[in-house]
């Protein structure tokens, strides 16, 4: 059996197939369901794609295609029966949009300098407790720890007394700090709230 005997047992219907919003032109087709999902039998030869749009005629129906599948028939030869368009009705193509556009993924590699979220401008306070700062030393610093600790030890006593800093006065850290930029950007971060 081939789809134009199968439709003449079943029915069948004209449609409009839309690409970017031209015609491509009228073609006889049949509904059909299977699964759940809902598709239409078109002719093997119909030019359809997925992304086109299916409008009903006479009627204010409209498809969305979701997928294009070519199928065999039955019997000898296995020629292609059909070529089925699956589609999304237009009120559930706008809920798919909605909620793809409303939904949000990041992905994030390295977030120095990054803003995460939907937002543009971002305010950053950077005030980090020493206790956090001494944590951080215990936790990452291995056999620095005692070097890092009197980096912190100089940086508070700068901060006490209101010490100007010279040129050359972390001299002695620069080689082994440059390993902890977490630990330089929380101790310029208390220098600079200090200072300005």
């Amino acid at each position: 059996m081939n789809l134009r005997q199968f439709m003449k047992g079943h029915g069948s219907e004209n449609f409009e197939i839309l690409r970017n919003e031209k015609s491509i032109g009228i073609f006889e087709g049949m509904r059909n369901s299977s699964q759940g999902k809902r598709f239409i039998h078109f002719f093997p030869e119909t030019d359809i794609q997925p992304e086109d749009w299916i409008s009903v005629l006479n009627s204010n129906e409209k498809f969305y295609v979701d997928d294009v599948v070519v199928s065999k028939g039955f019997g000898s030869g296995n020629t292609n029966f059909s070529k089925d368009a699956y589609y999304l009705t237009e009120s559930q193509f706008k809920k798919q949009q909605n909620a793809q556009s409303s939904s949000v993924t990041f992905q994030i590699g390295d977030v120095q300098n990054s803003i995460i979220g939907t937002q543009h401008n971002a305010t950053l306070t950077n005030n980090f407790s020493d206790k956090q700062i001494k944590d951080y030393i215990e936790q990452n610093c291995g056999e620095d720890k005692e070097l890092m600790n009197d980096m912190l030890k100089m940086v508070n006593s700068i901060i006490e007394n209101n010490i100007p800093v010279q040129k050359g006065t972390f001299a002695r850290f620069s080689d082994k700090a440059s390993k902890y930029g977490w630990l330089l950007g929380a101790m310029t971060s208390k220098l600079l709230t200090h200072f300005f």
